[in-house]
């Protein structure tokens, strides 16, 4: 959970701040499942959005704010 605890710290937010929750990449078990549930209030991750798809949006997202793009700098 340290790196969740570090996102919410840098991105300035509590954990009630969050409204949803997807999980990426390896796999999930019952116990990772239920640690995240636990550290986030009750919230269940979200099943719906495509994992693969979240990580490109994210990645996409992320080069934007690299590069400056898509900011009201440009």
């Amino acid at each position: 959970m340290e790196p969740v605890e570090k996102v919410c710290k840098d991105a300035k937010m509590a954990k009630s701040d969050v409204d949803d929750v997807v999980l990426v990449g390896g796999v999930h078990d019952t116990k990772d499942t239920r640690d995240d549930k636990n550290f986030l209030n009750g919230k269940e991750p979200c099943k719906s959005i495509i994992q693969m798809e979240a990580v490109a949006y994210g990645a996409a997202v992320h080069a934007a704010i690299l590069t400056g793009q898509g900011s009201d700098a440009n």
